[in-house]
């Protein structure tokens, strides 16, 4: 057996199936139907102003009052993540130390708009896109 490392596991469903990966007496059970893993938009908690990206690669915004992201938790180095927002309640720091991008100018998000962003162990370095 090989040992040390660690195993980071994003969007952990397949189509047709609960759970993709998962433990079972001590040893990885791995669930593959012949379906694509699914790429499911999970979802920030409302109002939080450094969301956790743990959980997925494909997230959607709809805060409900202004608010603004300053970092993304849990990310680990190499980790890509893809956000479209939903509404314009959200606005992205990029002058702060956490987020690059956007010219280093803070970033109000329109109905549609998305960003993609790829964590490098210390930032978040983003590219974001204008809806039409």
């Amino acid at each position: 057996a090989m040992g040390g490392g660690e195993v980071y596991l994003t969007g952990n469903k397949v189509s047709g199936a609960g759970t993709a990966i998962a433990r079972l007496s001590g040893t990885a059970k791995i669930v593959h139907n012949g379906n694509s893993f699914d790429l499911a938009f999970d979802s920030f908690g409302d109002g939080d102003t450094t969301p956790s990206v743990l959980n997925g690669a494909h997230f959607r915004v709809a805060n409900k009052k202004v608010t603004v992201i300053t970092n993304f938790d849990d990310g680990y180095e190499g980790q890509r993540i893809t956000v479209v927002f939903d509404n314009a309640n959200t606005i992205l720091d990029f002058t702060g130390a956490s987020l690059r991008g956007n010219s280093v100018a803070d970033w109000s998000p329109r109905p549609g708009d998305f960003m993609e962003c790829v964590f490098d162990g210390k930032i978040w370095n983003c590219f974001i896109s204008y809806a039409k």
